[in-house]
This record gives structure tokens, sequence and C-alpha cells, in this order.
């Protein structure tokens, strides 16, 4: 952080008698622009660091104090708003670095892509920070007002990122709080965004310690209190759950670790499936009521009318009497109007062991440059583009998110690779499912950071829906995860094997915020707000007496 030795020696002689705040805030009050858009920068690749799978909190007490103490002395909104994108830079740039790890696995055909995905991703993403610090700034507001007002503008800043230009709410602050599940069961209050405002709460509060101001010390260990209670709570919840016993259903979670760069080599299409089948057949001294592979697992197109009875029979192979097999796979179809073409979906679909196809879902959030080109129009006129997947076509979106019903099976929503990731997206408007599915295929990013923070969000799905996750990824992270959030087994990244478990059974009274959703957590939020600023207003009067 600050080089503390050189300012003894040679700027400030009185550093041995003032209070670290005061250094701060004297050393930032003098620097330039340039030092103060490197400093933005440091902070937001500091707050980054407490993402999973690292959870380093101090460097969140670092960042978000540390750019609010920084922001104390800028006067123009155009150093504001520079200030809140360099440090949107920082942090989007060091929590999102893996998805150019996909670009690599053919280099040749997006390398275009690179640049796109390091840079012009993070450069949109930063507006939002930027915006709110600029706002921050221009009402000039002080102390615990200026933290509770970054706090929910960052916060709405979260919300609007979740679904505008398709939406992308991955790195969202509130993930950092996660690390310990009796923490984390705010999920179920206030969602993902309620845990966001007080992950800046408590990450700024250090920003209060001015001595100047006793009632900015008191509302520090008031925002303290808060979160101990929180931890309290979920402790009492976890704990009262009573570990209820799981459902009788049986699942085998199959990982095959096979690399993307084999995965998607036509020449080993029949290998890949063998070792999926190989995996499937293992003996178990337990009945197994379904397998479960990951997404685009099935090499295979499957065309619907033409050989999904070919197919069906072909996977049935490995199934006993009545167990059935999900699996992703491409499922395409004669477009209609569209003479000698097709359309295709990333889909799961479900066979039984007589071989019928039982059931499909087709993906209706896709990745934009992933499954399909946005503004293909547009951007066809910068040259030649191509989706990051296999296909010159694009993926076709599917009608919606849907419950599935297979035999005596829990009725369960299918969620197809990064549609977990979206806070009350992840099940229909229908009755409720008794279980959530995530299909993935997580091989594109090696052994980055990605593949785990895509397990942490999908586990705080369920404890926001009160429904056990079933995770099934190629190459890792596979889990199940219960209704609180709760680990009950897992396969790890980049290792090949199956998982035998039984499934958790799903809250019967659907938690608060699946009940009420984000507006709930607003008023929440804001009840945080007031009560913190009451209190210190209080305990402000009280010392004028």
């Amino acid at each position: 952080m600050l080089p503390l030795r050189k300012l003894k020696a040679k700027s400030f002689p009185m550093l041995r008698t003032k209070p670290i705040i005061l250094q701060l805030l004297t050393y930032f009050r003098e620097l330039p622009e340039t030092k103060c858009f490197l400093w933005a920068t440091g902070f937001g690749a500091c707050t980054a660091l407490s993402l999973p799978p690292i959870y380093a909190l101090p460097f969140l007490v670092v960042g978000i104090s540390g750019l609010l103490l920084l922001s104390e002395n800028i006067k123009k909104l155009k150093t504001a708003l520079f200030t809140g994108w360099f440090f949107g830079m920082g942090y989007y740039v060091v929590s999102l670095y893996w998805i150019s790890a996909a670009l690599t696995i053919d280099l040749s055909q997006h390398i275009w892509f690179i640049p796109l995905s390091l840079v012009a991703l993070p450069s949109y993403l930063s507006i939002y920070p930027a915006i709110v610090l600029t706002l921050v700034c221009s009402s000039n507001k002080q102390g615990l007002s200026r933290l509770l007002a970054f706090a929910i503008l960052w916060t709405i800043g979260e919300y609007i990122q979740s679904f505008a230009f398709t939406g992308f709410p991955w790195s969202l602050v509130g993930y950092s709080l996660c690390f310990n599940t009796s923490l984390c069961q705010g999920a179920s209050l206030f969602g993902i965004y309620g845990m966001s405002f007080l992950a800046i709460t408590v990450g700024g509060s250090f920003f209060l310690l001015e001595p100047s101001r006793r009632e900015n010390a008191f509302a520090f260990f008031m925002i303290l209190g808060l979160i101990l209670s929180l931890f309290l709570w979920g402790e009492y919840r976890l704990r009262n759950s009573s570990e209820e016993k799981p459902t009788n259903t049986t699942l085998r979670l199959v990982q095959p670790n096979i690399s993307q760069k084999l995965k998607w080599d036509p020449a080993n299409r029949q290998a890949n499936l063998e070792t999926l089948m190989t995996l499937s057949k293992q003996s178990s001294d337990r009945h197994i009521d379904a397998i479960i592979w990951a997404e685009s697992a099935f090499p295979y197109s499957i065309n619907v009318g033409e050989n999904e009875e070919e197919v069906g029979r072909y996977l049935s192979s490995i199934l006993k009497e009545n167990v059935f097999l999900f699996t992703g796979a491409n499922l395409t179809t004669l477009a209609e109007n569209i003479h000698d073409d097709r359309e295709v979906w990333n889909s799961l679909v479900v066979v039984d062991s007589l071989g019928k196809l039982q059931e499909s879902y087709e993906k209706s959030h896709l990745t934009p440059f992933g499954e399909y080109i946005p503004w293909r129009s547009i951007i066809q006129y910068l040259g030649p583009v191509s989706k990051v997947t296999q296909g010159t076509r694009d993926f076709s979106e599917g009608k919606g998110l849907k419950s599935l019903k297979v035999g005596d099976l829990p009725t369960f929503s299918p969620l197809i690779c990064y549609e977990a990731i979206f806070p009350r997206e992840v099940t229909s408007d229908g009755s409720r499912p008794q279980w959530l599915l995530n299909i993935t295929n997580d091989g594109w990013y090696g052994n980055s950071t990605g593949p785990y923070q895509h397990f942490q969000i999908a586990r705080v799905r369920a404890i926001e829906e009160g429904l056990p996750m079933v995770r099934v990824a190629n190459t890792g992270i596979s889990g199940v995860v219960d209704a609180y959030g709760r680990i009950k087994g897992s396969l790890p990244l980049s290792k090949k094997g199956i998982l035998d478990i039984s499934l958790p059974k799903a809250i019967s009274t659907p938690p608060a915020y699946a009940r009420w959703g984000n507006l709930f957590a607003l008023l929440i939020i804001l009840g945080l707000s007031a009560f913190l600023k009451g209190s210190t207003f209080l305990f402000s009067r009280m010392r004028r007496r």
C-alpha cells in the first residue's frame, strides 16, 4: 500500500503522531489525477481478490475503504468518473481474466476476441462503478452517508448489470461474503444483491475510522455488529434445519474430464463417448435412479425426426430398467420456412431405459459470442467473425425455463451453463420444482478461477431458492449442494470420476427472497441503511448533551 518509510523521511514528519486515516487523507489530497487513477485501479484489483475462490477479505476492506478515502478529495466530476472507471477496470480485469482462456482452444480463429474479453468487457462493466462514484461525489455526502450512498448505488448498478445487454451478473461483490455458509444464509433473505450491499458496507467500514468524528466510529462498530448478527442468525438457521433425510432418489454424476481440445476434435468423438459410457456402467452397491452427463456431453447431433430413435437405443444400452440418462446434446430440426437448413439448440435430453427420448430442454439464455454473435449484421462489416463454440450457425434460443417431470423422479428445473448465474431466473413461473439441475462445460477455462466461481455462484442460487442444486461439469466442479448451500458431495476440478449421491430435499416453505424477490431485498437494504443512519444520529445527539 502506501510507502510509509518514504513518507516518514521526506513528506510527513508528523506521521508518527497522526492516525493512519488522516495520513491517507493528507496523501490522497495532494495526488495528481494520473496517480489517483493508478490507486483506483489497484484498489479495484484488491477488491477482486476477495471473490471466490481466494476470499481474501482484508483486500475487500483495502479496496472499498481505499476508494472511498480517495473519493473524499475529488473535486471534479470528470475526475470522479474516471476514478470509478479505473477502479472497475482493476476489479473486472482481475476477476474475469479467465474468459480469455476459452479463446486459446482455437487461437487462429478467435484471436480477434481476446482484446474483446480482456479489455472491452471490463471497459463496459466499469461504466457502472464510474457512474456510482460520480453520483456519490456529486452529492457531497460525508462519513456514513457517503458509505451508504455508495453501497446502495453499487447494488443498484449490479442489478442493472444483470439484465442490461443480455445481462452478465458475474463478479458480484456479494459473493465475497459467501466463504462462510452461515453468513451466506443472508442470501435466503435478500439474495445476492443484499449480500453485495453488506459486502460494500463492511468493506468500506474502515473509511469511517477518522478520529475527528466519533459518530463515524460508532457506525463502524454498528456495521460489525450487523454482520455478527447475520452470522449468528445463519448459524441458528443451519442448526435448526436438522439435516433432513435426503429423498429416495440416487443420482450418478459423471465427470469424464475431457480436455476441450480433445472434446472438440471430431476424431475423438467416439472415444469420448465410450469414456462416458464406461464411467456410467461402473457397478454400485446402491440403486441408481438417474445418470447425469454434462453440457454437450453427447458428441453427435440429435436430429429430431431422423436419428433420435437410433440415438435413444444406443444410449439406453448402459441403462438398467427404470433408470434415466440425462445428457447435454445439440438438438437439431429443420427450420421453418428455410429450405434445407436447420435450427440448433444447446439442449438437455432425457433418455429412458427403453431408448425413448422422454423430455428435452433447450437453453434459452444464450451466451453472447459463445453461442451466437449479437448484432451480427453490424459486426460482420468489421470482418468475418465466428462464435467461440463449434459450427458456423448460431444456436437458436429456447422457449424459456420450464420444470420437467420424468418418471417417479422429483420435478426439476434444468439450467445449462451460465443460466445458473441469474438470480430469480432459475425456475419458471409455474409450480415450484423440487431441485435444480445445472449441466455445464467449464473445460474451456482450464484450472483458472472461473470454474470455482461458477460453482460458488450455483451454490448461492440453491440458498436463494431453498432448493438443492445438482451440478455436473465436464472437467469439474461437479457436485450436489443442499437447499442451505451445504456441499453434500463433489468431484474436484480436472479429475475424472463418478459421484453416486442421494438427492437432498427442498425446503418445504420457500425462503423470503424466493417468495418476494428483489423488491423485498430493496426494502431490507433501505431499512438497514435507515437503522444505521438513525442509530448514528441518536448517538451523536446523546454525546452533545
